[in-house]
């Protein structure tokens, strides 16, 4: 099969832009999955392979939470997000209402971290993020 060498390197981000603070140069989104062990309280973490801002974090419930559980994304040991209810029925979207912005840059070698807290026992259920980021200078 033919190499397209118009993009060729494009696929590994070797040509993508950088987000500038003043707007004038645009940029892809990077989206990071994580899922989360289910069960009980619970981390998963992403070391990044760039430095990114977080824009924006959202979730699917695989089943059902209970009451008072919560998902919150890190940059490390820092809060990033507010505290996300994730309480809802299965198949339920909750996202972060509100981002942290001294926050919401991760360094390159830094760790995005979402932390699952089930609140009343060890019935949380598997949970899809998606965090949404774009590449920083």
């Amino acid at each position: 099969m033919a190499q397209n060498r118009k993009m060729q390197g494009f696929v590994e981000s070797k040509h993508l832009g950088l987000v500038g603070e003043d707007g004038a140069a645009g940029g892809p989104l990077m989206v990071f999955h994580l899922s989360t062990a289910g069960s009980g309280t619970s981390n998963t973490s992403l070391t990044m392979a760039e430095k990114v801002r977080v824009i924006d974090a959202f979730c699917y419930l695989r089943a059902a939470g209970a009451a008072s559980d919560t998902l919150q994304v890190f940059n490390g040991s820092d809060a990033i997000s507010d505290a996300i209810d994730v309480s809802g029925g299965a198949n339920t979207r909750a996202a972060a209402g509100e981002m942290d912005d001294t926050k919401v840059e991760i360094a390159a070698g830094g760790t995005l971290k979402v932390t699952h807290t089930d609140a009343a026992s060890s019935d949380a259920p598997v949970i899809d993020v998606y965090v949404l980021a774009v590449k920083v200078a």
